[in-house]
């Protein structure tokens, strides 16, 4: 201060200047503070960013399977139930047979071998011709069995002769000349003519046959009639038919065949056959 009591000019200003000194140290302080916080701040975000970011990396992508449900719809079959008869008819026709089948042949025995075969060749060639002689045509003879074999004695260490026999087939259409043509094969052959039988069959069976479906069908008719009726029941449509056909049925005569010299022709009686068919039928019931 100065000798008038009055404080001096010098001491203001310095106290100003201590002031202002003071309020620029408080802001650089605060400002210093501030960005210090600012930083820390700034650290603590990147560093939040920065895990985020590597657990985003880290971690694999969750995939959710969500179940689909497809309805499907169900259908169920329900067997239905059908009522049904079978039964088996029979139908058969007796028809008078038209065509005759013989087999004979000739049977020889030798010392040798050679001397039965010759032998044996020579009486089938008076057959062949006998046959043909009696009207069997070239095509409906056929040679059914040739055959050689040795007979021994009783020590079956010994060969005692040669034994031949040579078969055929004839089909004789005229079933009247039967017995002739037997006796005239006899008659050439001689002893060695050996007949081993004769059939009898229908040539063309096919009407036959169509009258005896139709009375099979009328019998399985007439039996499911039967059994609807008793049932209390009528008889629908035909599901289903099944043909077992036993078509004619051969006739084999008993006879024997006439010495060369004897005046009795051979008898054959030719007799009926039948045609037979059998028809299996599944009727609905009604």
């Amino acid at each position: 201060m100065n000798p008038s009591g009055q404080p001096h000019q010098n001491d203001n200003s310095s106290t100003d200047r201590v002031r202002t000194n003071r309020r620029a140290w408080l802001t650089t302080l605060v400002a210093g503070a501030a960005v210090g916080a600012l930083a820390v701040g700034v650290a603590t975000f990147s560093g939040a960013t920065s895990t985020t970011a590597a657990n985003a990396v880290a971690s694999p992508p969750t995939t959710t399977n969500t179940p689909t449900t497809t309805n499907t719809p169900t259908t169920t079959n329900t067997p239905t139930t059908s009522r049904t008869v079978t039964v088996t008819g029979h139908g058969s026709v007796k028809v008078k047979p038209d065509t005759a089948t013989l087999s004979l042949g000739v049977a020889v025995t030798a010392k040798t071998a050679n001397g039965a075969l010759r032998d044996a060749a020579s009486k089938t060639s008076a057959l062949i011709k006998a046959l043909h002689a009696s009207g069997v045509a070239a095509d409906d003879l056929v040679t059914d069995g040739i055959s050689l074999y040795a007979n021994y004695d009783v020590s079956g260490a010994t060969v005692t002769g040669y034994n031949v026999s040579n078969n055929v087939t004839a089909t004789i259409h005229d079933i009247t000349t039967v017995g002739a043509v037997i006796d005239a094969s006899a008659s050439l052959v001689g002893d060695g003519i050996t007949i081993s039988g004769v059939t009898f069959s229908l040539s063309a069976d096919s009407d036959a046959l169509s009258q005896a479906r139709t009375a099979a069908v009328a019998d399985a008719a007439h039996q499911a009639g039967d059994f609807t009726m008793a049932a209390g029941l009528s008889v629908g449509q035909v599901l289903s038919i099944n043909e077992t056909s036993t078509g004619d049925q051969p006739y084999s005569p008993s006879f024997s065949a006439a010495a060369p010299n004897d005046s009795v022709a051979t008898p054959i009686q030719t007799g009926t056959q039948d045609v037979a068919v059998d028809v299996t039928i599944t009727y609905e019931l009604r």
